[in-house]
């Protein structure tokens, strides 16, 4: 199983006992990290790195809205070139 170091400003932390939408915020946050953390990983690069193990490149990153049950949450998809990237965004499976 994969694991993720996932950073969260104290901003959102806060506002999950004070705001409307922080939760949502929250699940934004997360969700995007992870996502940057599995094209890192596939990739076995991360952003501008250049190494010999390299899978491919990445070429960006495009605005998608999810829709959850609760919320819709803001992600980005990052679209990209290489073993297990697929051209519209996301990893193949």
């Amino acid at each position: 199983m994969t694991q993720y170091q996932i950073t969260l400003s104290d901003e959102i932390v806060h506002g999950l006992f004070k705001e409307d939408g922080a939760m949502a915020r929250l699940v934004e946050q997360v969700l995007n990290q992870v996502l940057e953390a599995e094209v890192t990983e596939t990739l076995q690069a991360k952003p501008y790195e250049r190494t010999e193990e390299r899978q491919g490149y990445r070429n960006g990153f495009k605005p998608r809205t999810m829709t959850t049950r609760c919320w819709p949450v803001g992600v980005i998809s990052a679209s990209g070139t290489g073993r297990g990237i697929n051209q519209k965004g996301g990893q193949n499976h």
